[in-house]
């Protein structure tokens, strides 16, 4: 018993059709490119979500806001370029939290967020 190979040749592709592969090409990179442009203004706008909550009377007004604030500290640097180099930059408990002071109408002192880093 014999058997035969049959060989498929590539037809001939018309210039109309490799014209259309290519726009579609065009196409689906020009929906990719939005994409991207669409997530970037999103992490851009998590950033300044991340200032605010790092601002004084946010991180530091109390254990869950602290921990929202490093939560939103360890999203952002894994979705950086950097995320496989370098470690987040956490922000460092005060001795005291703002809820947990009494300040009988006085101003409470200043604290500006502390990371890991600068101690």
């Amino acid at each position: 018993m014999t058997h035969k190979v049959v060989i498929n040749r590539p037809r001939k592709v018309s210039r109309r059709e490799l014209l259309d592969v290519i726009k579609k090409q065009k196409e689906a990179i020009k929906i990719a490119e939005d994409y991207i442009n669409s997530i970037k203004k999103r992490f851009l706008g998590c950033e300044e979500l991340l200032k605010i909550q790092c601002d004084h009377g946010n991180w530091n007004a109390n254990s869950y806001l602290f921990g929202m604030a490093n939560g939103m500290i360890l999203i952002q640097h894994q979705m950086s370029d950097q995320h496989d180099k370098l470690e987040p930059k956490y922000l460092i408990a005060p001795e005291k939290f703002l809820d947990d002071i009494e300040s009988g109408n006085k101003p409470v002192a200043v604290e500006t967020a502390t990371t890991k880093e600068e101690v």
